[in-house]
């Protein structure tokens, strides 16, 4: 149950608004001090995917796609599962590593995917999961693991 009183945050039509963030940041932190279960789970505890997007920092132009075994550390990500329609959008395949990992341009995403990277960037999230991403992956080939 959230503890903060919403009519601490103004309301907003904008889920990306500063309040609205704030009301989010602010929930975060109320859950990872009173929920025990929400603390258990730390970088070093829980299962971290093989590949993560890498989003940067807030002015970023561009994101990466990294491999579990190239970063330095481990952190907390973000999972972005999303209803993924008819349109067609980038997936890693054997024919788009080579144009994922070295980075893409946030404004070639869906707007879906740039939404998640923006609240992981004000967040302080640093990686963020895309089950789209690896799941096709999984279903078009084997050469890689997500």
């Amino acid at each position: 149950m959230l503890k903060n009183n919403p009519s601490q945050f103004p309301l907003s039509s904008n889920t990306g608004s500063e309040p609205a963030l704030e009301f989010l940041a602010s929930n975060l932190r109320v859950c990872r001090a009173s929920h025990a279960q929400c603390r258990i789970f730390t970088p070093n505890t829980g299962y971290f995917p093989t590949r993560v997007v890498d989003v940067g920092q807030v002015h970023d132009t561009l994101v990466q796609v990294r491999k579990y075994s190239d970063l330095a550390q481990r952190s907390e990500y973000v999972t972005l599962s999303h209803c993924w329609g008819g349109t067609q959008f980038v997936t890693l395949t054997v024919e788009t590593e080579a144009m994922l990992y070295p980075g893409i341009a946030v404004k070639a995403l869906p707007h879906t995917f740039q939404d998640a990277i923006f609240v992981c960037r004000k967040l302080r999230f640093h990686y963020l999961w895309i089950d789209s991403l690896w799941v096709l992956l999984l279903y078009h080939s084997h050469a890689f693991d997500c």
